[in-house]
């Protein structure tokens, strides 16, 4: 209990009545605590201090130390502080020519599910659109063991991405019927799928015989608008590859959820630790951006590529083997330009990492410079192609 400085003498002459003494706060100047000196208040004041002396209590204060401290706690408090904190800007690397307008469908004859055939312009055309909606977890990855707000399942290349492709490819296969550039689009789909599904089996057998289903639908179309229930097969036939795209398990893992978030539309893959050199040709990505500048190495330092004709040499990051393939196939079939997300540029630093470190959901480069962050280098796994280069 405290009590005013101005009400002392009132209450020093009620103490002595009662035992009780009076002490002056420390934290709060002209103020006091009363300390209770009563017989009967002492001995329960000994007999406590004897409870929280006792080997029990000293064994339920270690136990409870032991738990507060462990891997699981830590981890869960890590997670908890990176879901709650200010995480870095989702970057969106697409346009959304495709998307719904903002009115919603504009086909009632067809319920929208992810990805659809409408009418377009007041029926005079259709075309392929896409809306927020994903779509649900199929085959193995709807056994994947993710936890809610720990881990998630997390895309190599973006289902945001593959579903922006997938319409951007079908719109130009649809708008190239009966004509010489066809057989190319369509060949575009194959290898937009075939860079996701790398493993044979009995899914990727199912992707291929619903992708064969699809361009045999848009193949056989007679020539102008479809009609109500060309546009649901159409729809539904689109849908269920999207679908088959979304859960490749080729392009799953589970990965922190609060990293999987910041993440958003780049490119969640797992770094190499340190750092690699490469001296020759490179395609800068997005294109047009500047390319890396010419350092020089340390000594004995080796360096990646021909060297002649090209630039560097550089110091990038690289991905671990198989992501780096899957990236390169993906970004040369993809109709758009990919990209990484880096702590600390363009968006709040992401907790526990320091600015200028790419991001992973699962394993994270081992090195960070600012203000210029290390480009990353995705090599073609085949040798032949110059490298990309995302600065």
């Amino acid at each position: 209990m405290n009590t005013h400085a101005d009400k002392t003498t009132e209450t020093n002459s009620n103490a002595a009545a009662n035992g009780v003494a009076l002490q002056q706060g420390a934290e709060h100047e002209g103020t006091f605590q009363l300390e209770d000196n009563r017989p009967e208040t002492i001995a329960q004041r000994k007999i406590q201090d004897a409870a929280n002396n006792s080997p029990q209590a000293d064994q339920l204060k270690a136990v409870k130390s032991l738990a507060n401290n462990s891997p699981q706690v830590k981890q869960l408090k890590a997670v908890q502080a990176m879901a709650n904190s200010n995480t870095v800007q989702r970057q969106v690397s697409f346009n959304t020519d495709n998307a719904m307008p903002a009115g919603g469908l504009n086909d009632t004859a067809v319920a929208q599910l992810s990805i659809g055939y409408h009418l377009i312009g007041g029926g005079a055309a259709g075309q392929f659109q896409i809306d927020g909606v994903r779509p649900a977890w199929t085959g193995a990855a709807a056994g994947m063991a993710a936890v809610a707000f720990v881990l998630d399942r997390a895309h190599i290349i973006a289902f945001e991405v593959i579903q922006n492709d997938l319409a951007n490819i079908l719109n130009d296969m649809m708008n190239n019927r009966g004509t010489p550039a066809y057989a190319g689009h369509s060949a575009r789909l194959v290898t937009l799928c075939d860079t996701l599904f790398v493993t044979p089996g009995a899914e990727r057998a199912t992707m291929v015989l619903n992708r064969t289903n699809l361009v045999g639908t848009i193949t056989g179309l007679p020539p102008g608008v479809p009609n109500g229930g060309n546009r649901a097969a159409l729809t539904l036939q689109a849908g269920i590859l999207l679908s088959n795209l979304n859960s490749c398990m080729d392009n799953l893992r589970l990965g922190n959820h609060a990293a999987n978030l910041s993440i958003g539309f780049s490119i969640d893959a797992d770094f190499l630790p340190g750092t690699s050199w490469f001296h020759g040709p490179v395609v800068p990505m997005p294109p047009g951006a500047p390319v890396p500048a010419a350092a020089v190495p340390p000594m004995g330092a080796a360096v990646l590529g021909p060297a002649a004709g090209g630039i560097g040499p550089f110091q990038c990051v690289r991905l671990i083997p198989a992501h780096e393939a899957k990236v390169y196939h993906y970004q040369h079939a993809s109709t758009l330009p990919l990209t990484f997300v880096i702590s600390g540029i363009g968006g709040a630093l992401f907790p526990g990492t320091p600015a200028g470190m790419h991001l992973s959901s699962t394993q994270m480069p081992t090195v960070a410079v600012v203000p210029t962050p290390y480009p990353v280098i995705v090599m073609d796994p085949g040798g032949v192609n110059p490298p990309f280069v995302f600065t």
